[in-house]
């Protein structure tokens, strides 16, 4: 009873667990290309790891525009491509915002830009997209989506 009742109170008082946390490190990318008018109307993402599936993706990204594919040392680096799917405004876009790594996993933070009710937006269907390269690395991805809504006033 007394363990319990010790264990109770160090609970409610919050003792500080000092067992090692993992560190996250940012990541730093680039951007190579973005833009708003994607073939590809579903939300989704990519991890791209050599040209053939860069070749794939860009296709998705620019369909049958003739766009030259960036150059990419697939040794050192992975390119990662987001899209935002199908709007049915301008005024929307998506970018990574950041990168961060800790022992076995690879957080990807996301932005989705949307145009406030007061925003004056192109009147067309949208697709935006973003591909960066960053460095290569094996472990797992895990992505963070944030919304964030601009006030046009």
């Amino acid at each position: 009873m007394l363990a319990i009742g010790i264990g109770a109170v160090l609970y409610v008082m919050g003792v500080e667990n000092n067992a090692p946390r993992a560190q996250e490190a940012a990541v730093s990318f680039s951007v190579i290309a973005e833009g708003a008018n994607a073939s590809l109307s579903e939300r989704k993402n990519f991890k791209i790891e050599n040209r053939e599936q860069l070749e794939q993706v860009w296709a998705l990204a620019y369909g049958q525009t003739t766009v030259a594919l960036p150059s990419v040392d697939f040794e050192k680096y992975e390119v990662l491509a987001v899209f935002g799917g199908q709007k049915n405004t301008g005024g929307y876009t998506v970018a990574v915002k950041e990168i961060m790594d800790n022992e076995d996993t690879r957080r990807i933070t996301i932005t989705h830009t949307v145009p406030g009710s007061s925003c004056v937006t192109t009147q067309a269907l949208t697709s935006p997209f973003q591909f960066v390269r960053v460095e290569k690395s094996e472990a797992r991805i895990d992505r963070k989506d944030e919304i964030l809504t601009v006030a046009c006033d």
